[in-house]
């Protein structure tokens, strides 16, 4: 996948998505923006879908991954994620597989957590999420996410999904 600037967190991510004008979009912020909602067979919450059985939708938070015997380690475990050909591969593994590298902030040999504009790795310890002004409440916080009218931090995020029945 392409890694390039989110249009909607504004982090490099790898691309899951464009919108309408090309934009590039996250997975977590496709789920969140652009991906289709709707209410929730198990819990009747109007949210992304997981997966559909049949008719029936299924969101993430109800979503239970079937087990099946992982393709690396042999176990019969969750399927986190599947190789081109379809073969599972647990959590696990499919953590395990990521390759780590050393931070250049802190110079520990770990998992990347982000790039830097350079595209040198950046540990989960070391990482700090761009502040900006949240657009709700108009505090300098880290921000979570990009709307139309500009980032929401963390807790306006939060209350504008309760108010709109999203977990």
């Amino acid at each position: 996948d392409p890694i390039e600037v989110c249009s909607a967190c504004g982090e490099e991510q790898a691309v899951e998505a464009r919108g309408e004008n090309d934009e590039p979009f996250c997975p977590a912020c496709y789920r969140n923006e652009l991906a289709p909602k709707a209410r929730c067979d198990e819990c009747g919450t109007k949210a992304a879908v997981a997966m559909w059985k049949g008719n029936r939708a299924i969101c993430r938070d109800c979503y239970e991954r079937p087990v099946e015997k992982c393709w690396i380690c042999g176990e019969e475990r969750s399927t986190h994620a599947r190789t081109g050909d379809g073969r599972p591969i647990c959590s696990k593994c499919y953590v395990a597989v990521r390759l780590p590298e050393r931070c250049s902030e802190c110079h520990e040999l770990g998992l990347v957590w982000q790039r830097d504009e350079d595209g040198r790795p950046i540990c989960s310890r070391c990482y700090q999420r761009p502040l900006a002004v949240c657009s709700r409440c108009n505090r300098r916080l880290p921000r979570k996410r990009r709307t139309k009218t500009g980032f929401l931090c963390g807790g306006c995020d939060a209350s504008l999904r309760y108010q709109a029945g999203l977990k």
